[in-house]
């Protein structure tokens, strides 16, 4: 549930490999990106954007911090620091908080201050399991998009289990909050999740270009290459947006 699980049983002191395992952990809203508002992908970039992930960070205090990209830090792998797009002349870094861009994108997919062509602001789910921590995340995000780009997020949190069952049946319209941790210290385990078919994929996005580039990345052999080819893939990834 995000909540920090302390390492320490008895009188066993965490090896420097469980620190970092129990560190190998993200939380990311998901996009259910087969249905609007997000089957444009300038609508998520623009609620990326959007999002204050410091300010989140901030709230749960000693044991976040703000990520830019999917896969947590880890030693060898150097993830993207930008991703720069460019849409009609202007371009906009894709990873960063800014709200103001986050608005032109929003426009620019055409729900210009946050509403429709027909004038209605835009409304969707914003789902979670039934859990304190999770709500109070879900409530300052609705907050941060409803002041960034008045849109409404409407909050629905269920039983755990109705809750994956839910998400990953694709059984939703809007964003889904998802919490991991990788069970071992790689990027594979959280790029693997948006491969097609993958069960765990709870944005129904998929693209075989970036099946075949995690596919051959993972083959490598040298591991400052594979590291190369997984950054790449990230990249890829973060490209699309899900």
């Amino acid at each position: 549930n995000g909540s920090f699980r302390v390492l320490k049983h008895g009188n066993h002191i965490p090896n420097d490999r469980e620190v970092r395992k129990s560190r190998f952990r993200i939380w990311f809203p998901c996009f259910n990106t087969r249905k609007p508002p997000f089957d444009n992908v300038l609508s998520r970039y623009a609620v990326n954007m959007a999002i204050d992930k410091e300010a989140i960070a901030d709230v749960f205090g000693f044991s976040r911090t703000a990520a830019r990209t999917l896969v947590p830090p880890l030693d060898g792998y150097n993830p993207p620091e930008s991703l720069v797009i460019d849409v009609e002349g202007k371009s906009y870094d894709v990873l960063k908080h800014d709200p103001h861009g986050a608005r032109a994108l929003l426009a620019k997919a055409g729900y210009a201050g946050g509403r429709d062509a027909n004038g209605h602001r835009i409304q969707f789910d914003l789902l979670g399991p039934g859990l304190a921590d999770v709500r109070l995340r879900c409530e300052i995000l609705q907050q941060q998009l409803r002041s960034a780009l008045n849109i409404q997020a409407n909050i629905a949190t269920q039983e755990f289990q109705a809750f994956l069952e839910r998400i990953f049946s694709g059984n939703y319209r809007g964003m889904t909050e998802y919490l991991d941790w990788g069970l071992y210290l790689d990027p594979n385990w959280f790029l693997s999740q948006f491969v097609t078919g993958a069960s765990v994929n709870a944005t129904g996005w998929s693209d075989p270009n970036y099946d075949d580039m995690l596919s051959k990345a993972n083959s490598a052999l040298d591991k400052q290459v594979r590291m190369q080819r997984l950054s790449e893939c990230e990249r890829y990834l973060l490209s699309a947006m899900p």
